[in-house]
């Protein structure tokens, strides 16, 4: 993993960093305390490319990387937790589901001007009793001559009062289940029918405006749907997910926010003749504080990563989400510790760091739902290397990278199975997994097991792999011994090159 910004995308962050030490932070008070949405604000952000910071620059974006995307996210969140939900709405929901999902019709009419802070984006999902459960939605869109027509509610809409484009899910067939949800773009100013019923009064993040919203017989012109109907299901996930790792970016914002302010504090308060940073506990506290924020930060950008190589980053994405959002809540907590009775007034911030962190846990998957959508991706991995793919012999960590390629982290061994079979396993494997798997300790030996439907080099085809045995029934076993010695060994019923492994 690579989570080194260019230098030209370092300078960007630095740029957002100095704008929100300058423009965010002297007002961030007073947006909580009034809970206006800062337009004028939103106006210059969009001025400075901030709302299409990870779109190509064709669409108006900047055509930042997520690294770079979540990097800014988290210093906007540091300055102002109701601009981090309401850029993060904006960019990650709306905004991606266009680009990830759109035709390119769609995005030269409404993605541009997101990305350019023309038009401000909202995305449509939960209902009052459609939460969690999305499948539960009563709001239906049914086809009305060349268009569409929608009817529902919608709660929990962030941006919903000031959105100029809102993608909303609802039921096309409500008898085919989740693939009975479609996805559309409703522009309120132009579709009659659009209507807000009213914001919630919030603990924190005020200033996002989070409304609920009535379609009344909304016509629909053909061509709003996004992508294919029946999708919405997975588009709404697929969403979500990009949505947990900004998530996690205002997470670690709030979370550097509240360190800064402690850290400032037990600098400047004394007590006993002394500043309070010298007292051991409050040093353990900031101590802790940042070692959390670190480790919040370390999952945000391996989420991000994920992304970016277009891989699997599901289970990433809650974690970062998980963890950063608990993080930016404990450390807020420890935060108006330190700052005693004060941080428990509005004359500090901290207080409202608590307030706004809160939000973290709650929206875009609760953290009893990410841990659920954790748990079920480690339990199918478990079988899928247990029973489909292989077994996990040694002690160390091992992850996939790609079909057919290996990776043993702790002692940098890199084996790949077209290595050791001669094929060119990714375009031949019947399915993109795990295609083989290494146990190894510093004293024990290096196992490769990898079996093939025919034999000869250059002709291999990865099937399964024996479980808990010391026999591969059709497989290669190779064994190192001391003095890097190799012993190999061909099972009678395929034949194998031999080959030493690196490391």
């Amino acid at each position: 993993m690579e989570f080194e910004l260019a230098p030209a995308q370092r300078q960007i962050r630095q740029t957002v960093s100095e704008f929100v030490d300058r423009e965010v932070i002297p007002v961030a008070a007073e947006i909580d305390a009034t809970g206006e949405f800062p337009a004028a604000l939103i106006e210059e952000m969009g001025e400075l490319g901030l709302l299409g910071m990870p779109f190509p620059e064709e669409y108006g974006g900047a055509g930042l990387s997520y690294h770079a995307y979540v990097s800014c996210l988290a210093e906007i969140s540091r300055g102002s937790g109701a601009l981090g939900t309401i850029v993060g709405a904006h960019t990650s929901l709306a905004a991606h589901l266009l680009f990830q999902h759109g035709t390119t019709a769609q995005k030269r009419a409404y993605l541009t001007s997101l990305s350019q802070g023309e038009d401000i984006g909202a995305f449509a999902l939960s209902e009052a009793d459609a939460g969690s459960d999305i499948t539960a939605m009563d709001s239906t869109v049914q086809q009305d001559g060349d268009g569409y027509r929608l009817e529902g509610t919608k709660m929990w809409v962030s941006n919903g009062t000031v959105a100029d484009t809102v993608i909303v899910v609802a039921k096309t067939d409500p008898e085919a289940g989740r693939q009975g949800l479609s996805s559309f773009v409703v522009r309120p100013e132009e579709d009659d029918g659009y209507c807000v019923e009213g914001t919630e009064a919030k603990l924190g993040d005020r200033g996002c405006p989070t409304a609920a919203l009535r379609f009344d017989s909304v016509y629909l012109p053909a061509g709003r749907c996004l992508g294919e109907e029946g999708d919405g299901f997975y588009q709404a996930l697929h969403g979500l997910n990009c949505g947990r790792i900004s998530v996690a970016a205002r997470g670690v914002g709030i979370a550097q926010a509240a360190l800064d302010a402690s850290v400032a504090y037990a600098e400047q308060r004394e007590q006993f003749d002394q500043p309070i940073g010298a007292f051991q506990s409050i040093r353990h506290k900031l101590a802790n504080m940042d070692t959390k924020l670190q480790t919040a930060k370390m999952l945000m950008h391996r989420a991000a990563d994920r992304k970016i190589r277009d891989e699997p980053f599901v289970k990433a994405a809650a974690q970062a989400k998980l963890h950063a959002s608990e993080v930016s809540r404990e450390v807020a907590n420890q935060a108006i510790q330190v700052h005693g009775g004060y941080g428990y007034t509005t004359e500090y911030p901290v207080e409202r760091f608590y307030r706004d962190a809160k939000l973290n846990e709650i929206y875009e998957g609760t953290s009893e739902i990410l841990r659920n959508t954790i748990a079920d991706r480690v339990i199918d991995c478990w079988h899928t290397l247990s029973k489909n793919r292989g077994y996990l012999l040694g002690g160390n960590s091992v992850q996939h990278t790609g079909a057919g390629h290996i990776r043993h982290c702790q002692s940098s061994l890199r084996v790949t199975l077209s290595r050791i079979l001669g094929a060119d396993i990714q375009s031949r494997c019947d399915q993109a997994c795990w295609h083989g798997t290494i146990g190894a300790t510093r004293r024990a030996p290096i196992w490769v097991f990898g079996t093939a439907s025919t034999p000869g080099p250059g002709d291999w085809k990865i099937s399964h792999y024996s479980v808990g045995s010391t026999e591969v029934r059709a497989g290669v076993r190779f064994r190192r011994r001391r003095r890097g010695k190799w012993i190999y060994r061909k099972n009678r019923e395929t034949t194998h090159r031999r080959v030493r492994l690196p490391g």
